[in-house]
């Protein structure tokens, strides 16, 4: 199939004519050749660009702009990478910009249930037939031990014909791109002439000599020549003037620009400006307007500046600032910050990606939690650190700066369930009344704050496992790896792993090894350490085969090729599966295992994965257990299902439900569901009622917030004509369900479906309640297409209703 990436009717001598919004004109004329470039790039048969530039040069600018040559069609993602970022972070936020696609009707989510962020990952780019573009941008910001990782990723989607991808970085470093297809675009300075005439534009006047120096200074860097106009500016300073001021400094050019561009954040976002710059990620304005940190007009002005950067909703500070603003906090007060970041990551572990109010994944947050630490003074080991109750840490008693130490009250903490259910998890509220320089009262704190109860119930109690295990017996530390594994404690089960390495003079020693292995394997492999995970799978694989227990070799074999598979080691998974089923000791599970996992990584092969089903099913024996045939039977389903092959398609999705032992069948509430659509599909309204009901009963059970948001929509939008009391019911259930998941495009969509209902009934007032509250959150997440279908509705209801009385509904209703 050919993907088309170009508008085709964008005509090449109109490249610099298109939507020039937030883009230097001068910047934009001095890339003209390397705009040229990018098109003819987007027209070729080539599928990885580099672009390169020095820092301030306007990279990430250039590309931007040139995704208006893009078809309306073409899918853009994007990420900016930084110290913190590693691959589990890349597809967490890809699958968050699938996710939202998906709710806004641009693709259709695959039906597909899989395992991990990997597998979802693929099976969008696998099935979703339309060309994508992917921008990394910031690239020489990641750190050499994740650079591999990543890079296997993007060779991955190089390797599809309907992805394009561009990597921005400061330089291109060859060996990082050996045997690949790849062209470059380098990014230079404005020219002098260029220059000048932007000195022009911004009425700066000089003479010709002072604007040398100037030229010098900057060296025509977009970025740097822009802040220094926008420094004079503010502090109404000729040209001579600042170049004085510079000289008088003695620092050199960069260094005196980072120090007077610190002036920028008025006091009243001092809190911020510190935090983004104490932080190594962006944030999500959503989450600075819950800790009350956040004034659209004073980020406004900082954006517009150059300070902080905002995409996709989400804020961080430019580079070039980070090292500026060491050495003009306190120490104290950096450590406060520091301590607050920490206790805010404590919060957000235990939680699903879609609870969270930070999108990044757990690998990162635990090692961001490890490096905040550094920064904090030690304690003496005698002393323990006492449990604070996040949900209710106030700037009051996080940030105290002086007078009397507001006692922290210790409330008793529960340890959460062994099999806890996540999905439903409530993120905290934070009170920020007392950040140091805060301008704001108590009293103005949003009325809406919520304080969640129940995640104090949530944060595990990392102290009861103390830092020395050596009078500890085997068994016992292996009591306590079991332990910390039941509350995903994983760098502790590190920990007393390793310590359990050391007891050989246990009795049990032998016997309990394996074990070891198989935890610290699996530890390293939750913290996405799989360099350390292959390790221990491979001294295990080791042990098995001294004990000639090959079949054991075999699984150990499985794992580590999922391992491969997870990052993008694609041809080494693959070779290591056809290795496990060629053995003589595989058992038909395992081969059967084996089997699909073959079929996810040809997910874009369709025949080719059919092939693999078939193979699979030819394997099944009453040695086979649920876990695996109803994986095996509802992705079979699934296949047949895409093919328009219902009727087997149905006989497969009942396979899988008819299956014993309910309990471990991780499929049955999506087979229900996809069965009730294939009904549906048919007009077969009885049997989707039916099958959706089923599906909602087991997500409902099961705390499955996702599955009960969904099959409820679902039943609420059969039952609405013939049925409307228990449609609205069902819109109620999705709404509560919607809100437990966090997820604005639910939530949105729900209170939208709610409006609709009461719309349809000439219940104006509700209708607008709903129709008004779904605007206000959709208008930091949705596209300006979709806030504009929200505010036809809205203005529907202001044609139906007497103008005075809608505006006065509409004031009671934000007030509310």
């Amino acid at each position: 199939m050919q993907y088309q990436f170009l508008n085709i009717f964008l005509d090449q001598k109109e490249l610099l004519k298109q939507a020039k919004i937030g883009i230097n004109t001068f910047l934009l004329e001095n890339n003209a050749s390397q705009l040229e470039k990018i098109y003819n790039f987007y027209k070729s048969g080539i599928n990885l660009l580099y672009v390169n530039g020095f820092l301030g040069a306007g990279k990430a600018q250039i590309v931007n702009y040139s995704t208006n040559f893009l078809s309306a069609d073409t899918i853009v993602l994007k990420y900016n990478c930084f110290n913190s970022t590693v691959l589990d972070d890349i597809l967490l936020s890809f699958y968050s910009d699938f996710k939202k696609l998906s709710s806004q009707n641009i693709i259709i989510e695959p039906k597909i249930k899989t395992e991990n962020f990997t597998q979802k990952v693929n099976s969008y780019f696998s099935q979703i037939e339309k060309s994508f573009l992917i921008i990394i941008d910031s690239f020489e910001e990641v750190l050499e031990e994740n650079r591999k990782e990543i890079l296997d990723f993007i060779f991955h989607l190089n390797s599809m014909q309907k992805v394009k991808i561009i990597i921005i970085g400061r330089t291109f470093e060859s060996k990082y791109f050996k045997n690949i297809s790849i062209e470059l675009v380098t990014v230079d300075a404005l020219g002098r002439q260029l220059f000048d005439k932007y000195m022009k534009e911004e009425k700066i006047k000089a003479p010709s000599g002072i604007v040398d120096e100037f030229y010098k200074d900057t060296g025509g860097y977009y970025f740097f020549t822009t802040l220094s106009i926008n420094l004079m500016k503010h502090e109404k300073l000729s040209l001579v003037d600042f170049l004085v001021k510079l000289k008088n400094s003695y620092l050199p050019f960069d260094k005196f620009l980072g120090k007077q561009a610190l002036n920028f954040p008025p006091v009243s976002q001092r809190n911020l400006f510190w935090l983004l710059s104490t932080i190594r990620h962006p944030i999500s304005i959503e989450l600075l307007k819950t800790l009350n940190l956040y004034n659209q007009e004073e980020v406004n002005f900082l954006t517009k500046n150059l300070i902080i950067i905002e995409k996709n909703f989400n804020l961080y500070v430019h580079d070039f600032f980070k090292e500026a603003v060491d050495g003009t906090v306190q120490p104290h007060v950096l450590q406060k910050f520091h301590q607050y970041i920490i206790d805010l990551y404590s919060t957000q572990l235990p939680l699903k990606p879609s609870s969270r109010d930070i999108c990044i994944s757990r690998q990162t947050m635990r090692k961001e939690i490890e490096y905040h630490k550094l920064f904090l003074p030690k304690k003496p080991k005698a002393i323990e650190t006492p449990t604070v109750d996040i949900n209710y840490l106030s700037y009051s008693q996080a940030f105290d700066f002086g007078g009397k130490t507001k006692p922290v009250e210790k409330k008793e903490e529960k340890q959460p369930p062994m099999q806890i259910d996540l999905p439903h998890k409530k993120n905290i509220d934070i009170n920020l009344e007392n950040m140091p320089f805060q301008q704001q009262s108590a009293e103005k704190v949003d009325k809406k704050e919520v304080k969640h109860e129940a995640a104090a119930k949530l944060i595990p109690n990392h102290h009861d496992v103390p830092p020395e295990y050596g009078d500890f017996t085997l068994d016992e530390l292996m009591e306590k790896a079991k332990l910390a594994e039941d509350r995903y404690d994983y760098a502790s089960v590190i920990n007393i792993c390793q310590k359990a390495v050391t007891k050989k003079e246990d009795k049990n020693y032998r016997t309990q090894l394996p074990i070891i292995y198989t935890k610290l394997a699996k530890a390293y492999q939750k913290n996405s350490d799989y360099e350390k995970s292959l390790e221990y799978y491979n001294l295990l694989r080791e042990f098995y085969k001294k004990a000639k227990d090959f079949v054991k070799v075999n699984y150990v074999k499985f794992n580590i090729a999922k391992i491969f598979y997870e990052t993008y080691k694609i041809d080494n998974a693959k070779e290591l599966f056809v290795e496990i089923i060629k053995s003589k000791n595989t058992l038909p599970s395992l081969m059967i295992k084996c089997y699909l996992q073959l079929a996810n990584l040809e997910e874009s092969l369709p025949d080719t994965a059919l092939n693999y089903y078939n193979k699979a099913l030819g394997h099944i024996d009453k040695t086979v257990g649920v876990d695996v045939l109803s994986e095996l039977y509802f992705k079979y389903a699934l296949i047949m299902d895409d093919r328009g092959e219902t009727k087997t398609a149905i006989e497969f999705y009942n396979k899988c439900i008819n299956l014993p032992n309910a309990d471990v069948n991780r499929f049955l509430s999506a087979a229900y569901s996809n069965i009730a659509t294939v009904y549906l599909e048919k007009n077969d309204v009885n049997n989707a009622l039916k099958n959706y009901q089923a599906a909602y009963e087991i997500d409902k059970q099961s705390s499955n917030m996702e599955g009960t948001y969904y099959s409820a929509s679902k039943l609420a939008s059969i039952l609405q004509r013939k049925h409307p009391d228990e449609a609205l019911e069902y819109l109620n259930i999705a709404l509560d369900c919607a809100k437990l998941t966090k997820d604005v495009f639910y939530i949105v969509s729900a209170l939208l479906a709610i409006g609709d209902y009461y719309y349809d009934k000439n219940k104006n007032e509700i209708a607008l309640r709903h129709y008004i509250n779904a605007l206000d959150l959709a208008e930091n997440t949705f596209s300006q297409d979709n806030i504009d279908k929200i505010n036809v509705r809205i203005n529907d209801i202001r044609f139906r209703i007497d103008i005075d009385k809608f505006d006065e509904l509409v004031g009671l209703i934000r007030a509310e």
